[in-house]
């Protein structure tokens, strides 16, 4: 994918370690046994967590990492995250937070506002609490005809999305964070693709006004798969040393991803708002 070197310290800050030590890797064997022991907390910890939702009458999904290392992967440790991501019902969300407060999370003192999520925290573990996929005004995600396609998921008790719906959330991940992200990610994509339609995840997001900023994502996760040469989402995303070095955009990039993938002067308005007021919070935060 590019020339840049792949020092051991990039490998593992793509999230690609675990994956290399299964390949045969012997100097990545530590991370594969850090993922592992981190999997047993989440093992041992998340179904006590998916209980106590169900129990309260409130829906939950694994997504993202969660669900992948359970279904995509032949061992979950291949798949290392930083925290967990449950999505809930937009109308539980109140009830889901007070089950969370209930068995001993508290809110991240750093929640982000006009978000999609929100983290809690409980000593080691981190729980983003989803009900969207993205933040109010960014598109129009139908979020009842996605939990009316969920099937039975991992832990026992929560749902998991239909593979269409998880491929075009996965994507809409990747084009949220402007197409920065761990490469694991892309190999996420590639073992999405394989259960769900690419065709019939981008005409979903069409259908949810995300389809300039969805087609672009897919755009870069294809010329990363088919080892195309030159920046492998074109102009709007990242080269591929930008890529590899995991380099975060500079102000000029920000301003023209959102611009150009914005899918109406809505969306626009309200990443303008969204920014803004997260940067007011954080200074009157102090941060």
């Amino acid at each position: 994918m590019t020339d840049v070197a792949a020092p051991k310290s990039l490998v593992q800050r793509h999230g690609l370690a675990p994956l290399a030590s299964r390949a045969g890797l012997v100097e990545y064997r530590d991370d594969l046994v850090r993922a592992t022991v981190e999997w047993g907390r989440i093992e041992a910890d998340l179904p006590a967590v998916v209980t106590a939702m169900r129990d309260a009458g409130v829906r939950v999904a694994a997504i993202k990492g969660a669900s992948y290392a359970k279904h995509l992967y032949g061992h979950p440790a291949e798949r290392p995250m930083s925290d967990v991501d449950l999505l809930v019902p937009a109308g539980q969300r109140t009830e889901a937070e007070r089950v969370l407060r209930a068995i001993g999370f508290e809110l991240s003192p750093i929640a982000p506002v006009m978000h999609h999520a929100v983290p809690f925290v409980r000593g080691d573990m981190v729980i983003d609490l989803h009900w969207n996929v993205i933040s109010p005004g960014r598109g129009r995600v139908d979020l009842d005809e996605v939990w009316g396609r969920t099937v039975e998921g991992w832990p026992t008790g929560s749902e998991r999305l239909e593979p269409v719906d998880a491929l075009a959330f996965h994507l809409i991940h990747l084009s949220r964070n402007r197409l920065r992200l761990p490469l694991v990610n892309i190999v996420d994509a590639a073992r999405l693709a394989e259960l769900g339609s690419p065709t019939e995840a981008l005409e979903r997001a069409r259908t949810w006004g995300l389809h300039v900023s969805v087609s672009l994502a897919w755009r870069l996760c294809t010329s990363i798969l088919d080892h195309r040469t030159g920046r492998p989402a074109g102009w709007l995303g990242p080269s591929s040393e930008e890529l590899a070095t995991l380099a975060p955009p500079s102000t000029l990039q920000k301003v023209l991803y959102d611009v150009s993938t914005a899918g109406s002067p809505t969306q626009l308005a309200s990443r303008v708002a969204h920014v803004g007021l997260n940067k007011i919070l954080m200074i009157a935060r102090g941060q």
